[in-house]
């Protein structure tokens, strides 16, 4: 019994730190947003932290898991804020009430 514990030890490490983004417990950038201004930067994260909590935890709504945003545009001039995601997100029915668990 003693000598299979270094082994296992070994392999338990090699299998969790392979583990794919949504199985950890800390959230890892998924996107390359140092392009950006620092405004829009945040709107990026502040989308993509909705997200994740729609995927792991399905409050306030389940979503895909494969769910990412696509395109964010800050207008500060005209105050919009244009969110586009990926067509994943649509797969969800968006009825009356879904959209006010959204808002």
């Amino acid at each position: 019994m003693r000598k299979l514990r270094v082994p296992m030890f070994v392999a338990l490490l090699l299998t969790t730190s392979c583990a794919p983004p949504f199985f950890k417990k800390y959230r890892t950038p998924r996107y390359d947003i140092t392009q950006y201004d620092k405004a829009t930067q945040q709107a990026w994260v502040a989308v993509d932290n909705f997200l994740q909590d729609c995927i792991q935890s399905g409050a306030p709504v389940a979503i895909n898991r494969y769910s990412r945003i696509d395109t964010i545009l800050l207008d500060e001039a005209a105050a919009t804020l244009e969110i586009r995601l990926t067509d994943l997100f649509g797969f969800i029915p968006f009825r009356s009430q879904t959209t006010a668990d959204i808002y």
